[in-house]
């Protein structure tokens, strides 16, 4: 079904579940509860969600702000991995 969605603007283009997905951080949400509200398909649903992001500055900054700390969280992650791996490597490998 395809709706006049994208020249929609405003809060008005989206439901209240996909404004709170997006305050949350959560686009996928916010395209899921979009789709489930309209009855549209995954493509139409993005694409509106993107405009909307794309309209609004700070829920931009905010998603790449939560990026940076997603990436950040790996990194660590990963440093914690490694460093596990090599003590236990140590521990083993002594005859």
């Amino acid at each position: 079904m395809r709706t006049g969605g994208l020249k929609e603007s405003g809060a008005a283009a989206l439901p209240a579940t996909a404004l709170a997905a997006l305050r949350q951080g959560d686009k996928i949400a916010a395209i899921r509860a979009l789709r489930i509200e309209r009855n549209m398909g995954l493509k139409a649903a993005k694409a509106i969600v993107d405009d909307y992001v794309r309209s609004r500055p700070e829920l931009q900054q905010s998603f790449a702000a939560a990026w940076k700390r997603t990436i950040s969280t790996k990194v660590v992650l990963l440093i914690v991995i490694v460093a596990v791996l090599l003590l236990l490597f140590r521990l083993f490998s002594r005859p």
